[in-house]
C-alpha cells in the first residue's frame, strides 16, 4: 500500500477539524495529533533507512545517494497542512551536537535549525539536490553534512 493511500484519509479528518473547528484549535485536535503520529512514524521510518544507507560501506556513494527513500518526506510537503502544524516539536540541542559529531561547521548549521519542521525541510532539500548532482554526475557536494542532517531527523523523530 502507498504511504498517500494508508495517510490521505488521516489528512482529510485533520484538515476537516482545522476547517470546522478554526486553525487554532488543531493543536488539540484529535484527528491532528493521530496524524502527527503515524506521519512522525512514517518519517522516522524513511529516515532510520537513509541513515542505514548512507552508512552502507560496500555500495558505491553515488548509488546509496540515489536509492535515498523520500516517500514519505514527498508525502508530508505535498499536503495542505503546513509542516510546522505536522511537526511542531522544538529540537534538542543535544541531538543536533551529537548528529555533527566533530565538526564545527556542521555543528553551527545544524544549530541554527529550532524545529523538526526546519530540519526536515532542510534534509529534504538535501536529498533532492545530492540525488539531482548524482544523477547528473556533478560531485556530490557536502555528503557528511546530509548524513548528519539524516542522522538528526531519525534521532529528533525517535
Amino acid at each position: 500500500m502507498e504511504i498517500s493511500e494508508m495517510l490521505s484519509p488521516l489528512v482529510t479528518d485533520a484538515l476537516r477539524g482545522m476547517i470546522q473547528h478554526g486553525t487554532n484549535s488543531h493543536a488539540d485536535n484529535k484527528e491532528m495529533e493521530t496524524l502527527r503520529v503515524v506521519v512522525r512514524e512514517q518519517l522516522r521510518r524513511e529516515m532510520r533507512y537513509n541513515a542505514e544507507l548512507m552508512n552502507e560501506q560496500k555500495l558505491d556513494l553515488a548509488v546509496r545517494v540515489l536509492n535515498l527513500e523520500t516517500d514519505a518526506l514527498g508525502f508530508v510537503f505535498g499536503q495542505g497542512i503546513p509542516l510546522s502544524t505536522l511537526l511542531n516539536r522544538p529540537l534538542s540541542e543535544d541531538t543536533l551536537r551529537t548528529a555533527a559529531g566533530d565538526s564545527k561547521k556542521h555543528a553551527e548549521h545544524l544549530l541554527q535549525l529550532k524545529t523538526e519542521a526546519e530540519l526536515i525541510e532542510r534534509a529534504l532539500h538535501r536529498i533532492r539536490m545530492v540525488k539531482m548532482r548524482a544523477k547528473f554526475d556533478l560531485g556530490l557536494g557536502d555528503v557528511p553534512y546530509l548524513r548528519k542532517l539524516i542522522v538528526a531527523s531519525h534521532l529528533s523523530l525517535s
